[in-house]
């Protein structure tokens, strides 16, 4: 079930590969300068029939401008996040559970980054901190407990 899953999505990301190179052109003249900011088609591993699946289009440019930020080159890249390259397909991870990706701040000058369950801390991308607490929540509900958010337990089962 799994491989053919994985076989759909790359039959449809082969379809829309060719606008790619045509949204990636780099001169003022194309009228989709600017707009295009890359293309990730899955963030996390494929899970057959999970408890809760999240599917959306995040047209946000949080990859784009992470990517970008510190080019020395000023030569402009695009996050590329396709299933259909091998690399990528057998190392995906979740990017929510990555240090100070839903949680962290700049104090005097300098990056802290923070766990993903330290929900005390200052959000760094709302979205993220989203979805994680409307996974304690739905956790909450269905344990019908409170969850300590820095439990180990709840942790562990969080990033299995």
């Amino acid at each position: 079930m799994k491989d053919k899953i994985i076989e759909n999505i790359q039959n449809i990301e082969k379809k829309y590969l060719p606008i790619k190179e045509i949204l990636e052109k780099s001169n003022n003249s194309n009228k989709y300068h600017g707009l295009y900011k890359g293309i990730i088609s899955i963030q996390s591993k494929i899970v057959n029939n999970p408890d809760i699946l999240f599917l959306g289009i995040n047209p946000g440019e949080g990859a784009y401008i992470e990517m970008n930020q510190n080019s020395k080159n000023h030569k402009t890249k695009f996050p590329e996040k396709l299933i259909s390259n091998i690399d990528y397909l057998s190392n995906i991870e979740l990017d929510w559970v990555k240090k100070g990706v839903s949680r962290g701040e700049k104090i005097k000058g300098k990056w802290f980054g923070y766990e993903w369950y330290e929900r005390d801390r200052k959000i760094n991308n709302s979205f993220p901190s989203r979805m994680i607490d409307l996974l304690y929540y739905w956790s909450e509900l269905k344990l019908g407990q409170n969850i300590e958010s820095n439990s180990e337990q709840f942790i562990q089962q969080f990033n299995e």
